[in-house]
């Protein structure tokens, strides 16, 4: 074990850990044990490196410019050649005001007279003393060149750490729960530890070792929890925002499959759960279609919402103890590394104290949840044993025991095991295997992906529309959340952001899981029987609508009941009342004239034509 110690007292540390005093208060102040999201933690890692990156170019040049050592420059580096003067001369004009002295930097440890000055830490105001080398340090313009080279050199640690932390290193040893109290306080302390005792292991040191590089006075160079937490938050959901747009994108591909292989194949239309009108299997794919491209579309536009980030803003986004280059030029940084459309707000106090564009974001994915959510229950529903009971009743020794000739039943809504009397059309699932099995009686079948029971043997249940069902809710649970906690912002700051940003990652990973589930474990092997669903459709007085502009609500209402009380299919019941002729009936409902949007007078002048003949 090693000993830790801040203002509040010391702490056993186990050897090995990279995290700290900081991190082991609060995982023992938030017993929660939700594990925070590794996409945020990925997150901060590039938001580290980005700020090391800015300080180091910053340091580069200042050893440029007082005492012309040569120097590995970056772009970023020439830039901050010449920006330079003007931040130094400020710098300069802010230690007159203080004695010599700029003022004390506060980290999140301890109070001032346990901190060490920033810049008297990069030599401006220590007296002359020897470097490591053994020789006199040399001083010009208050800085010391061996200070500077130390500091770069512990930058250049802290980037090797924070790269590593990036691709997800590390992660074990970040303690913080997803919620936790303190606006972020402990999830960046828990980095800056992770991070500096990396690097000190990488500079041949044991953790702890904090004189060598220090958890707030290197890992936190220039941040502040408030600009750091919240950028990283934007990162990591901006990342996951493009993966749920090709999640969106892969099934709205697979459902457009099933529209185009089933614009034909009709079956009856629903309204209010009970039958209305004919309709398609390829009607109904497109509406889940067309909803999904509304939702890949807002969900592109959820990057506009997100893409300025309050970096370099320090504690309420005024830039306080923060030099003016790292706030022009680490946002740069920072969308190099990501290659994101970010950028620096330019209100940096409204990108730290208010979250609203969290909860416009939000509801756009809890518009995606709801799709979803009306997708699957639709297709749970029509799989079900509710809407395939009456069919289930036919085997195939019955069907084999059927007469030709017009069909009846006891029940009007009965589903026959046989092709209609109708002219058939051939489609790619028309052709049926031998129905002697209950699930092949059913117009639409979900795929069979696990067993449903530990108890009633052959009990299959739906658990992928389950699943998303579940999922969906979680989602707009998670939309109160942020509406509610984003409302609890407080002057220049909102407290809230771990619990606000978990439950924004959550909900933008739990529709990425429903997407790809659905495309995989649905869709990809949904079959529709379209010779079944076309049986059900002409069962059904719901097809009389269809007759309407040629003989009349009253009419189509008679032929209704009598289909209704004969249980007979419409073929049948037009033979037995005459309304239309049989040609012209077949004529009626063939897809092509049942799926056209209305009709027109040509139509009507077609009928009054064949009535005249007749």
């Amino acid at each position: 074990m090693r000993k830790e110690s801040d203002f509040l007292g010391s702490m056993q540390i186990p050897e090995e850990a990279l995290y700290g005093i900081h991190s082991l208060r609060a995982r023992n102040n938030f017993p929660d044990r939700t594990p925070f999201h590794a996409e945020w933690y990925r997150a901060l890692g590039l938001v580290k490196k980005a700020c090391y990156l800015t300080a180091r170019d910053y340091f580069e040049a200042m050893i440029r410019k007082y005492f012309g050592q040569t120097a590995e420059q970056t772009k970023s580096g020439r830039k901050a050649d010449e920006e330079l003067d003007e931040e130094l001369d400020h710098q300069k004009n802010v230690n007159s005001l203080h004695g010599t002295m700029a003022p004390r930097h506060h980290g999140t440890s301890g109070p001032a007279d346990e901190e060490k000055n920033l810049i008297s830490r990069h030599g401006t105001t220590a007296p002359r003393h020897h470097g490591t080398s053994g020789q006199v340090d040399e001083r010009r313009g208050g800085f010391s060149l061996d200070k500077l080279r130390k500091q770069k050199e512990t930058l250049n640690l802290l980037i090797a750490a924070a790269s590593e932390m990036a691709e997800g290193r590390y992660f074990e040893h970040f303690i913080v729960p997803a919620v936790s109290g303190g606006a972020g306080t402990s999830i960046n302390m828990n980095i800056n530890e992770i991070l500096a005792n990396a690097g000190l292991i990488k500079a041949g040191t044991e953790p702890g070792n904090y004189q060598r590089i220090d958890p707030i006075e290197d890992a936190n160079i220039f941040q502040s929890t408030n600009d750091v937490i919240p950028t990283a938050l934007r990162v990591s959901a901006m990342f996951l925002l493009g993966d749920l747009e090709k999640a969106i994108n892969e099934l709205q591909f697979g459902i457009e499959q099933h529209e185009t292989l089933h614009q034909n194949d009709l079956r009856t239309g629903f309204t209010q759960m009970q039958e209305a009108v004919p309709s398609s299997f390829g009607k109904l794919f497109s509406t889940y279609s067309e909803a999904l491209s509304r939702d890949w579309w807002r969900v592109s536009k959820c990057f506009e919402r997100i893409k300025l980030v309050n970096l370099g803003g320090g504690a309420i986004g005024t830039g306080l103890s923060v030099p003016r280059y790292f706030i022009m030029e680490v946002v740069s940084n920072l969308q190099t590394l990501t290659a994101l459309p970010l950028a620096r707000s330019e209100n940096l106090s409204d990108a730290t104290s208010n979250l609203d564009a969290f909860v416009e974001v939000h509801a756009i994915l809890k518009s995606h949840a709801v799709n979803l959510e009306k997708m699957v229950s639709d297709l749970r529903l029509l799989a079900s044993d509710l809407v395939n009971s009456h069919a289930d009743k036919w085997t195939s020794e019955q069907a084999d025991q059927r007469t030709s000739g017009p069909v009846k039943s006891s029940y009007p809504h009965t589903l026959l095991p046989s092709d209609p009397v109708i002219p058939e059309r051939e489609t790619q699932n028309a052709k049926l295997e031998p129905r002697n099995a209950k699930r092949e009686t059913r117009q639409l079948e979900i795929p069979r992906v696990q067993v449903g029971s530990s108890i009633m043997p052959g009990k299959i249940n739906p658990v992928i529309p389950e699943f998303v069902i579940s999922a969906v809710h979680k989602i707009y649970a998670n939309d109160q959340v942020i509406t509610s906690l984003c409302a609890q912002g407080c002057l220049e700051l909102n407290a809230y952001l771990p619990v606000i940003g978990h439950a924004l990652l959550e909900s933008l990973k739990l529709l990425i899981a429903c997407d790809q589930t659905l495309k995989k474990n649905l869709f990809d092997g949904l079959a529709i029987h379209p010779a079944i669903s076309r049986e059900m459709l002409f069962r059904s007085p719901a097809v009389t609508t269809a007759l309407i502009p040629l003989i009349g609500y009253n009419k189509a209402a008679e032929l209704a009941k009598y289909m209704l009380t004969q249980g007979s299919d419409i073929f049948s019941a037009n033979h037995d009342l005459q309304c239309v002729t049989e040609e012209r009936l077949h004529q009626l409902l063939l897809p092509e004239n049942l799926l056209k949007l209305g009709y027109t007078l040509s139509d009507l002048e077609k009928e009054g034509e064949e009535n005249e003949k007749s």
